[in-house]
């Protein structure tokens, strides 16, 4: 068993076990708009989560050449090496988790 599934074993996380609420008609329609506008986005542009709120738009070629060169795009990689080609705010927090 992974750790994974070993903390989710667990009985107080058993009892922590919820269905997700439905969402409202208002909520469906902004997922539509937002799935259709990233469903839309250049193959040479690449999204990542940064700070609370917000999401940088890389450009692709560039942040492999870094990664290939062996830089990173944390810490200011991004922007340091013109990797970074804009920022856009959110007006909800943007999570970076996995999975």
């Amino acid at each position: 068993m992974s750790d994974y599934e070993t903390w989710f074993a667990g009985e107080r996380n058993r009892k922590m076990r919820k269905e997700p609420r439905t969402m409202t008609a208002a909520e469906k329609r902004w997922v539509e708009r937002l799935r259709k506008v990233l469903g839309e986005c250049p193959p040479t542009l690449e999204l990542a989560t940064q700070g609370d709120a917000s999401v940088g738009v890389w450009c692709k070629r560039r942040r492999k050449a870094v990664y290939t060169a062996g830089g990173e795009m944390c810490d200011g990689g991004a922007e340091f090496t013109g990797a970074k080609l804009a920022t856009v705010s959110s007006a909800c927090l943007i999570h970076g988790v996995s999975g």
